[in-house]
């Protein structure tokens, strides 16, 4: 979260906060018996990015290096959890070895060659302490680091004359094979090679490409089925017990996908697109998945934890596949909060400013909000229609508001350097026409239609005491502004008003007496706001 590395318990919510970081944090990585926690952040051009180690339990930090330039794209631990490695982004392209054992950097390497594009993912293997694989633009290589040395050795899988962009990677538990999640939206499945024996020497083993994956189409009879791929790539990979696939994709989709058993035999074909499909899809329903286990959560009641470019963490039931929405936040900065005291329903308010600030109304029937648009616009928390708003500033943004207890006055400050306050007076209801007992006959629809005086909001009646929502007859209707600044209604102190463009010999009609309506769209005419 920002500069911070959150840490939540599932049951209780409790968080925890691991500071630190200097600027956002763009990586975290668990160890795989959760001692340690990684994390690497973003930093401006021409500075170092620093990579920290954590301690889970106590909280506290434990270690860190800045040997990368600007960004650390990605954090992987060692099965023994002794190597954390730590791959530069695209102004470093540097793998780092640093020793959680004895809190140093122990080695350095070049992630890609300078004939392939920049890696941007990298994972450990499951049984040999030592490997672990990377993948970027046109390049997948497994790394091996010698014991004795600390150097890393590097082999690159041959992918022929198949290029993809590698977005994630995922390795079976026995180390014998790979996937690699690509931007086209298949998938590359290939072979470590390495012996069975953790222990045995890896010198002459070479990896090798098994084929490019797809996901199936519909099935059709005599034919093969098409090879359906991801819109937006594939970004995340998980190997389930069973070899089935959960497959998160760019586009906001999670699928479970099962291969198709070819009786051992790998079907014949070219491998520059997309071959013929080893897939299935089991259920449909992403940017990161993760498995969450524990001893009240196993089997069918294991949960999949899923996040999204959104800013939003899903919790999926890996039998029933329905989806959670367990955290969510906003995308960008929140400028300003504001708790109502008598009300919890949650609304929305959508429009086309910046809000800098917020506040509620003391009924908590209203919500005041100021922006980049220079107004203070007035939402009902019922239903989060705008209900109207006023010019607050001429030449810079509302940047800050608040309002009294009893609902009268209100202040505003801006860009423009002034603090301004607003006195809020509700206008009387207009008078109704009286209406005597002898009245000529009237028709149905006469009868089923109420005169305009009788009129009211009934949208607003329980927000706010009365709300002026339409003239009586006495009074001139004249063209209304429909700007954005402006709320729809008439007001009765717009009868002494004339249309400038008419010759104006008639005489002006007397003033009603009432006092302005208006709301506060246009605070120089109405009398309702002054400030």
């Amino acid at each position: 979260m920002g500069n911070k590395v959150c840490i939540q318990e599932w049951k209780t919510k409790k968080m925890y906060f691991l500071s630190g970081h200097s600027n956002s944090v763009s990586t975290v990585a668990i160890s795989p018996k959760g001692t340690y926690v990684g994390s690497g952040q973003i930093n401006h051009i021409g500075f170092k990015a620093s990579a920290k180690v954590w301690d889970f339990k106590k909280k506290i930090q434990i270690g860190s290096h800045e040997l990368h330039k600007v960004r650390v794209e990605s954090l992987t631990f060692s099965s023994d959890e002794r190597y954390m490695i730590s791959l530069g982004g695209r102004d470093d392209g540097c793998v780092v070895l640093w020793d959680c054992f004895a809190e140093s950097a122990t080695g350095t390497a070049a992630a890609t060659k300078l004939t392939t594009g920049d890696a941007v993912t990298l994972t450990a293997l499951n049984l040999r302490v030592n490997s672990f694989v990377t993948g970027g633009d046109s390049n997948l290589r497994v790394w091996n680091i010698r014991a004795e040395s600390k150097n890393l050795d590097v082999t690159d899988v041959s992918l022929g004359k198949l290029r993809r962009s590698v977005r994630c990677i995922a390795i079976n538990k026995d180390d014998s094979y790979g996937y690699a999640g690509t931007t086209t939206g298949d998938m590359i499945k290939f072979s470590i090679n390495y012996p069975a024996d953790p222990t045995a020497p890896v010198n002459a083993c070479k990896p090798a490409l098994i084929g490019c994956l797809a996901k199936c189409g519909p099935w059709k009879k005599g034919k093969r089925p098409e090879s359906l791929c991801y819109s937006q790539g594939i970004e995340s990979i998980l190997i389930m017990d069973d070899g089935c696939l959960i497959v998160g994709a760019g586009d906001g989709t999670i699928d479970v996908l099962d291969e198709i058993n070819w009786k051992g035999t790998f079907p014949k074909g070219k491998i520059l697109e997309p071959n013929k499909p080893h897939f299935k899809a089991l259920d449909g329903s992403i940017t990161s998945l993760e498995l969450m286990e524990s001893p009240d959560l196993r089997g069918n009641k294991r949960l999949l934890l899923a996040g999204t470019r959104s800013s939003e963490i899903y919790a999926i039931n890996v039998a029933t596949f329905n989806p959670i929405l367990v955290v969510t936040c906003h995308r960008c900065a929140i400028n300003d909060i504001a708790f109502p005291r008598s009300l919890s329903r949650r609304q929305v308010m959508y429009a086309n400013t910046l809000f800098m600030c917020v506040c509620f109304e003391p009924q908590g029937c209203q919500l005041l909000t100021g922006g980049s648009d220079r107004r203070v616009a007035y939402w009902e928390t019922g239903s989060g229609n705008l209900a109207r708003e006023l010019e607050a500033s001429k030449i810079g943004a509302v940047n800050g508001l608040h309002i009294t207890r009893n609902g009268e006055l209100f202040v505003t400050g801006g860009n423009d350097q002034m603090v301004k306050q607003y006195i809020h007076k509700d206008a009387p209801p207009p008078p109704k026409t009286p209406q005597t007992a002898q009245s000529s006959a009237k028709s149905l629809k006469d009868e089923l239609q109420l005169p305009l005086a009788e009129k009211t909001s009934h949208k607003a009646a329980g927000d706010r005491p009365y709300v002026p929502s339409a003239p009586n007859k006495t009074e001139k209707i004249e063209a209304m502004d429909t700007t954005r600044g402006s709320v729809h209604s008439c007001c009765p102190c717009d009868t002494g008003r004339t249309d400038n463009s008419k010759a104006s010999d008639k005489p002006k009609p007397k003033p009603t007496g009432l006092k302005c309506c208006r709301p506060p769209g246009n605070v120089s005419n109405a009398n309702k706001y002054s400030d």
